[in-house]
């Protein structure tokens, strides 16, 4: 295939990694601007391949770590649904002329049924979390408008490994007040994360969203379907942070993670 300049690819190349992993190996800087021999093709592919298992690793386990927070969220939106259709059937049978059978309701917006909420206590290491997501967000967007997808990658994975790692392990020892929402915004937040990735590794990405979205849990529809400009109320609130309040919140961030360290 044609990667910048004319590349021949070996068929047993391509056999050898995961269809994401060749996808990364397309978008790495050196393939455009070096006549690569096949072990320094093999090479980068290796590095972002272990990249890449990194990442399926950290995703698998807060997939299941929100496994019980996921079965909750589903069985509340079901219950949502239900009472939705006896309310719907209730005003049905109330006008004259009508069959008495309640239609199926409609939904243009995907992200119109969701059942997540952010319910119980915020601490200000949430609040701080979704300040700093919301600036990668900003940072990524901006990547993608410039195509430059090596430097994507790059920005998330960094992220997932230092800060998304973290929360997912600082929140575990939290008592219920407060666990219901992190993993909250947990799910949440990994979502977006995935939703970010998923031009890049679109099937790591289409395989944890099922699993770690409510939205993906809920509901057959794709992640390449979800609105990508929609959030939760919290992230929406910090997606146009100042720069002031972007300096000061990573310098809290990285303080709180610190004092989490030599903590435990």
């Amino acid at each position: 295939p044609k990667i910048g300049s004319d590349i021949q690819i070996e068929d047993a190349f391509l056999d050898d990694y995961p269809s994401d992993v060749v996808r990364l190996v397309a978008i790495s800087p050196s393939i455009e601007t070096k006549h690569l021999s096949y072990k320094q093709l093999e090479k980068i592919a290796n590095r972002y391949l272990v990249q890449f298992q990194q990442l399926h690793t950290l995703f698998s386990h807060i997939s299941s770590r929100l496994y019980q927070f996921s079965l909750d969220s589903q069985k509340l939106g079901e219950k949502e649904h239900e009472e939705t259709d006896e309310q719907h059937s209730t005003a049905t049978n109330g006008h004259e002329g009508q069959t008495g059978f309640a239609s199926a309701p409609t939904h243009t917006n995907l992200e119109g049924t969701r059942g997540t909420t952010t319910t119980g206590k915020t601490l200000p290491m949430d609040l701080l979390l979704i300040t700093v997501t919301a600036q990668l967000l900003q940072e990524a967007q901006q990547a993608y408008q410039t195509e430059n997808f090596h430097k994507i990658w790059t920005m998330l994975t960094k992220f997932c490994q230092d800060d998304l790692r973290f929360y997912s392990d600082a929140i575990e020892s939290r008592p219920t007040t407060t666990l219901q929402a992190a993993q909250s915004i947990l799910s949440e937040i990994t979502t977006l994360l995935l939703q970010q990735f998923a031009p890049l590794t679109p099937f790591l990405a289409e395989h944890f969203y099922q699993r770690i979205s409510v939205d993906g849990g809920t509901s057959d529809h794709s992640i390449f379907q979800r609105n990508w400009h929609s959030h939760l109320p919290l992230i929406e609130q910090n997606l146009q942070p100042s720069e002031a309040e972007k300096d000061e919140a990573k310098a809290e961030w990285e303080e709180v993670k610190r004092a989490y360290d030599a903590k435990s």
